[in-house]
């Protein structure tokens, strides 16, 4: 649920070393909110074993250890850990540097999508080096499948829908989990 939320892989090392890397710009700023500066530097917390790291974790986001673990934590904790991903991200748009070096092993983007009322939507990527070729293949099959159905400009036409649609995903989903 945690590498979920924010889109990050679900071994435990990896999503540390990624969490790190989106949050470093945010390691100096001075955060108001006590809950998002103790994520940041937990996240920043180099010094910690993986099973020594995930209980202060979980501390900061339901107020209480994984010993005193109830229930009903498991939809505060969904709800908290998705409302802290979009903070996260919401403000390393703001705070991402121009011109920065890549973190070793990932790249960063920052994509906006401007709708037709003027307002926009952002997002940023993380983009591990190890997946950039296989991720670069797909997408160019996908252009080329674009091009081959819509003409000419398919990709573009493709890449506005891709971007709305990812978008949108992103804002819509459920804080708490689904009663199916």
């Amino acid at each position: 649920m945690i590498a979920d939320a924010f889109r990050l892989p679900a071994d435990l090392p990896a999503l540390r070393r990624q969490l790190a890397v989106m949050t470093a710009p945010l390691a100096d700023l001075n955060l108001t909110d006590p809950q998002l500066r103790g994520l940041v530097s937990l996240a920043q917390d180099a010094t910690l074993t993986d099973a020594e790291w995930i209980e202060p974790l979980v501390v900061r986001f339901i107020s209480h250890g994984l010993s005193d673990w109830r229930d009903g934590d498991l939809t505060a904790l969904t709800t908290e850990v998705k409302a802290a991903a979009r903070a996260v991200e919401r403000l390393t748009h703001l705070y991402q540097p121009a011109t920065s070096p890549a973190p070793s092993g990932y790249t960063t983007r920052v994509l906006t999508l401007t709708h037709p009322d003027g307002h926009e939507d952002h997002t940023v990527v993380h983009i591990a080096d190890a997946e950039s070729d296989k991720v670069r293949q797909m997408a160019a099959r996908i252009v080329e499948a674009a091009h081959t159905e819509f003409g000419r400009h398919g990709e573009r036409l493709l890449l506005a829908v891709l971007a709305e649609t990812v978008l949108a995903e992103r804002d819509t989903h459920e804080d708490t989990p689904s009663r199916s």
